[in-house]
C-alpha cells in the first residue's frame, strides 16, 4: 500500500461552507491544497463528490448531519 502524502499544516485553508436544508452542508475548496484536505482529512465514505466540467479543480463536497445514513432514506 502506497504511503500518502502528508498534508502541508502551514498552508492557510480557504474553504466556502453553504449551508443546505435538512442539516446538510456543502463544502467547496479555493484551492488545490483545499481540495485535498477536504478529501483526504474531512471527506467520510458517505459524503456525495461532485466536479463542476469546464472548472479546473472545481470540486464541492455535500456532507449529511452526523451520524445520519443518507442511503437507508431512499
Amino acid at each position: 500500500m502506497a504511503k500518502a502524502t502528508p498534508i502541508r499544516r502551514d498552508h492557510h485553508l480557504r474553504l466556502v461552507e453553504y449551508p443546505l436544508a435538512g442539516g446538510w452542508k456543502a463544502l467547496v475548496g479555493r484551492t488545490d491544497a483545499d481540495n485535498d484536505y477536504l478529501s483526504l482529512t474531512v471527506a467520510r465514505p458517505d459524503d456525495w463528490w461532485f466536479h463542476v466540467r469546464g472548472v479546473p479543480g472545481g470540486m464541492l463536497y455535500c456532507k449529511g448531519p452526523p451520524g445520519e445514513d443518507p442511503i437507508a432514506r431512499r
